[in-house]
């Protein structure tokens, strides 16, 4: 009997063993997939294998694994499978089953806005994407599918701390539901209203909402107050649901609120999603100070992103997660 409970005992190793191994290869795909993907060619089976230094086998197996569990998918592409990119699917799905862990420094690292100067060999892609020109240099700026994502998953979780009505129930109480039915059946004119209002379209920047820069402007300065009021009406929005959250979480402390947000609703709230939305606020604070929104806002942003980063600082230190000293990287 001593026999067959050394041999158990040596198989339970084993797996835990092979399991470790199998969390530090998902670990250094998915980060590849969301920090330096940053063409198609890069994030392919052939692509990763030979950036990673890994055998093919290798990274097909734990990727096929990985489209199976819902962390990633394969891009529907007409290229052999192992030239298909792969796209990471839920990052929340990933660290909620242990297969990927942040630091702060790596966070901000991985999840910053990419940009590059020259053709790396590997294709360029992302959504959005936009090239052009500075100081005669070609430059392109973009978030990979992987990057945008990510964080997008995890800015959705962060939304989830507010228990939200349903619109749809709130007109069905306002309208009724038998009106509500009707208004709904009335898409068509809704499209017909649409095209009242839309303008050309521009050739600047296809991001630029000139849809929205209503009344249509007639000069210069009142084309860019109107985007400069966009712009800055959308930060105050997220600023406002920051606030929200920090008001709400900080009365307890965030491991407090993160343990009674899994008690209650039945998933995680990983650090994560605050300094996802975090890191996005200065992002967007970044665009605010190019077109020229008062700075007193976009100081106002970083405040309020510096807030998010240290609600979470002291879990992320328990956690072995603090940041260096060097700050970031990139």
């Amino acid at each position: 009997m001593s026999e067959v409970d050394d041999l158990a005992r040596e198989y339970e190793k084993a797996q835990q063993k092979l399991r470790e191994i199998r969390r530090l290869l998902t670990d250094r795909i998915i980060k590849h997939l969301i920090g330096r993907s940053v063409g198609p060619g890069a994030c392919t089976e052939v692509g990763v294998s030979r950036i990673l230094g890994m055998p093919r086998t290798t990274v097909r197996n734990v990727m096929q694994d990985l489209i199976s569990e819902g962390v990633l998918y394969q891009e529907p592409t007409r290229s052999r499978p192992a030239f298909k990119p792969y796209t990471v699917k839920s990052v929340v799905c990933a660290m909620e089953k242990g297969y990927v862990s942040f630091t702060k420094e790596e966070f901000d690292r991985l999840f910053a806005v990419m940009e590059k100067g020259e053709d790396d060999g590997y294709g360029s892609w992302g959504m959005p994407f936009v090239r052009g020109e500075v100081n005669g240099k070609p430059i392109y700026r973009f978030l990979t599918g992987s990057l945008r994502n990510s964080l997008r998953d995890l800015t959705t979780r962060f939304r989830e701390f507010e228990v939200k009505v349903s619109v749809s129930d709130l007109l069905g109480q306002a309208y009724g539901e038998e009106d509500q039915r009707r208004i709904v059946l009335m898409c068509p004119e809704y499209e017909l209203l649409n095209d009242l209002v839309k303008t050309d379209w521009f050739p600047l920047g296809s991001w630029i909402p000139y849809e929205d820069l209503e009344p249509s402007p007639s000069k210069p300065e009142e084309a860019k107050k109107l985007l400069c009021e966009g712009i800055e009406s959308k930060l105050r929005l997220a600023m406002a649901c920051a606030r929200r959250f920090l008001d709400i979480s900080g009365k307890e402390g965030f491991a407090q609120y993160a343990e009674r947000f899994a008690q209650e609703r039945g998933k995680g709230f990983p650090m994560e999603c605050v300094w996802a939305y975090a890191i996005s606020l200065r992002h967007a604070a970044r665009l605010g100070k190019a077109v020229g929104i008062s700075d007193d806002i976009v100081d106002q942003c970083e405040k309020m992103a510096c807030e998010l980063d240290a609600l979470v600082g002291p879990v992320a230190e328990r956690a072995g997660t603090r940041p260096k000293a060097e700050g970031r990287s990139r």
